[in-house]
């Protein structure tokens, strides 16, 4: 997918203090020769991304690869109607930051309700097609994470008015 605009930048951050971030967006490994980043970058078409510190010329750690996937409510307005559990990412941008959590729920990658219904509102902020929905959930039953009993998908063309067109 593509977006037309910069709704969606891409920072890049290590927990070690004075290195170098290297990157890559075309597949290849990253080395001192990659670029380094400096300031976040706008993110456009899905790409994977690879990340690499480096200290004095050699590589620290492991090197972290980030699909990103550009979908047509990357970057765009969540409103929560109900607000997400406190235990749990509460901002709306991991909604449709185009990054998809892993298993590791206490990484701020997932929104978490506990003893509530998720509702919410993604505002695309044009009319567009819509062929299809994807979404990621989480389940954990060790950490009693569950997942919901059913999902509503509804549109709306003035933010009032919806229809559902769908439900698992």
């Amino acid at each position: 997918g593509k977006i037309a605009n910069a709704d969606l930048h891409i920072s890049l951050y290590t927990e070690v203090n004075n290195v170098d971030i290297r990157f890559t967006m075309d597949g290849t490994e990253p080395s001192l020769y990659s670029p380094k980043f400096q300031e976040a970058f706008a993110v456009k078409e899905s790409v994977v991304i690879k990340a690499q510190a480096f200290k004095n010329g050699k590589a620290l750690g492991r090197i972290t690869t980030k699909n990103i996937e550009i979908h047509k409510a990357a970057g765009k307005k969540v409103e929560y109607f109900i607000k997400p559990s406190p235990s749990y990412n509460t901002s709306a941008a991991c909604l449709t930051d185009c990054l998809r959590g892993n298993i590791d729920y206490a990484k701020e990658q997932w929104a978490g309700f506990r003893g509530s219904d998720l509702d919410l509102q993604i505002d695309l902020g044009t009319m567009k097609e819509i062929s299809k929905i994807k979404l990621s959930l989480l389940h954990n039953t060790s950490s009693w994470i569950f997942l919901p009993l059913n999902i509503n998908f509804e549109i709306s063309t003035d933010g009032k008015a919806y229809e559902n067109i769908g439900s698992l």
